[in-house]
C-alpha cells in the first residue's frame, strides 16, 4: 500500500485556510471603513458635497492633513505618516482596486501563514513601500498598494522556499503564475505618471525578506517558535496604534 503523500496534505491545509480569510477581511473593512469615515467628516465639518465627499478625488492637503506619506512633514519628524499612509486612499477607485487586490492576495497568504502573520507582512511592506517613496523624493503617497506588493512578493518566496513539500500545480502557482502580474503592475507604473512605483518596489522587497524569515501554518515543522510570533503580534499592536492613532491625532487637532 503507498503511504499518503504529506504534500497533499499540505494542499488541503492550504484549501482549507482559504475559507476563513478573518484577518484579510478585517483589514479590507477597516480601510474601507476609514475611507468612508473621512468622507462623513469632510461632509459635516468642510460643507464638501455628500457624493463627492464619499467618492470623489480627496485633497492633497487633506491627505496630509489626515496622515498621508509627506515627504517635508516625515522630514520635520512625524514619521508616523509612514504607517498612517497605508490606510488612506484617493478616491473611491483607488480603494476599489486596491480592496480587490488586497482580498485576493490576503486572503491566499492568510492561508499560508495565518492572520498575524498576513497582518505583519501587509504593515511591514507597507512601510518599506512608504519608505522607499519618501527616500526616492516622492512629496506625496498614500495607499495599500505597497503592502498588496509585499504579499505578491510573500506568496512567491513561499512558492520556491517550500517547493518540494507542495504538490506541482499548487508549486506552480505560487512560483509562476504571479510573478507575471508584479511585472504587469510594475511596468504600468513606467507608463502611468501617478503611480508610485518607489512604493511597490518598496513593499515588494519588504515582503519577500520578510516572508523567507517567517514561518507558516501549512508545511508540518515550519511554523516558528511561539516566542516570535507573540513578538510579531506585539509589533503588529504597536504598528497599528502608531498608524491609526496619528491618523486621529491630525483630525482632533484640526
Amino acid at each position: 500500500m503507498t503511504p499518503p503523500d504529506p504534500r497533499e496534505a499540505t494542499a488541503h491545509r492550504l484549501a482549507k485556510g482559504l475559507e476563513s480569510p478573518h484577518a484579510t477581511r478585517a483589514l479590507v473593512l477597516a480601510m474601507v471603513v476609514l475611507h468612508l469615515g473621512l468622507g462623513l467628516w469632510l461632509y459635516a465639518l468642510a460643507g464638501t458635497g455628500f457624493t463627492s465627499a464619499l467618492l470623489g478625488a480627496r485633497a492633497s492637503r487633506f491627505l496630509v492633513l489626515v496622515g498621508a506619506m509627506h515627504g517635508a512633514s516625515i522630514d520635520s519628524g512625524e514619521l508616523w505618516r509612514l504607517l498612517s499612509a497605508i490606510f488612506l486612499h484617493a478616491d473611491a477607485l483607488h480603494l476599489s482596486l486596491n480592496m480587490i487586490a488586497l482580498f485576493a492576495l490576503g486572503r491566499l497568504c492568510e492561508a499560508v501563514y495565518g492572520g498575524g502573520r498576513l497582518t505583519a507582512l501587509f504593515l511591514i511592506a507597507g512601510v518599506c513601500g512608504t519608505t522607499l517613496s519618501w527616500v526616492g523624493d516622492n512629496p506625496l503617497s498614500v495607499g495599500a498598494s505597497g503592502g498588496i506588493f509585499g504579499l505578491m512578493g510573500a506568496a512567491i518566496i513561499f512558492g520556491w522556499k517550500h517547493r518540494a513539500d507542495l504538490p506541482e500545480p499548487a508549486g506552480r502557482f505560487f512560483r509562476r503564475k504571479l510573478l507575471p502580474w508584479v511585472l504587469f503592475n510594475l511596468g504600468l507604473g513606467l507608463v502611468i505618471p501617478v503611480v508610485d512605483n518607489f512604493g511597490h518596489i518598496g513593499g515588494l522587497i519588504g515582503g519577500c525578506v520578510a516572508a523567507m524569515i517567517m514561518g507558516n501554518r501549512v508545511v508540518p515543522g515550519a511554523s516558528g517558535s511561539p516566542v516570535a510570533r507573540l513578538a510579531m503580534n506585539s509589533v503588529i499592536g504597536v504598528a497599528l496604534l502608531v498608524g491609526l492613532g496619528g491618523i486621529l491625532r491630525s483630525l482632533l487637532t484640526v
